[in-house]
This record gives structure tokens, C-alpha cells and sequence, in this order.
């Protein structure tokens, strides 16, 4: 079960993870506008998830899956 969602919480879960989930998204993508653009999507339906209460899993799991299923598209 993930840890409860608060603001700093997912400040700190990005701050953490950032780097790797772009490197990832760079590498599958053609340019670094297509990187960032995978990067905010993932970001997104994390928050969105955890703050609203219905992550099931931790969200780096959600994030890496969202960020290659992106880069694939």
C-alpha cells in the first residue's frame, strides 16, 4: 500500500525520481519536447491517482508504466 498522499510527499516522490523517469522517456522518445511531454502525462496520472485516494500499488510503479507505455505512443 502506498504511503498516505500529501503535497510534500509527492514534491519529494518527484524530486527523487525525476531523472530516471526522463532518461527513460528520452531514450524511447525522438525529442526531448516528446520527453517532456511523456514525463508531465506520468506525473499527472500519479497525482491523480494517489491524491484521490485510489493508487493501489506504490506510485513509482504507476509512473515508470504510464512513462513507457507513453513513449511507446
Amino acid at each position: 500500500m502506498p504511503q498516505a498522499f500529501s503535497e510534500a510527499a509527492f514534491e519529494d516522490f518527484y524530486r527523487d525520481t525525476f531523472a530516471a523517469v526522463w532518461r527513460i522517456a528520452r531514450r524511447m522518445a525522438r525529442e526531448d519536447t516528446e520527453a517532456d511531454d511523456v514525463c508531465q502525462k506520468a506525473y499527472l496520472a500519479v497525482y491523480r491517482y494517489w491524491s484521490a485516494g485510489t493508487l493501489r500499488e506504490p506510485p513509482s510503479h504507476l509512473l515508470y508504466r504510464v512513462a513507457k507505455r507513453g513513449a511507446i505512443d
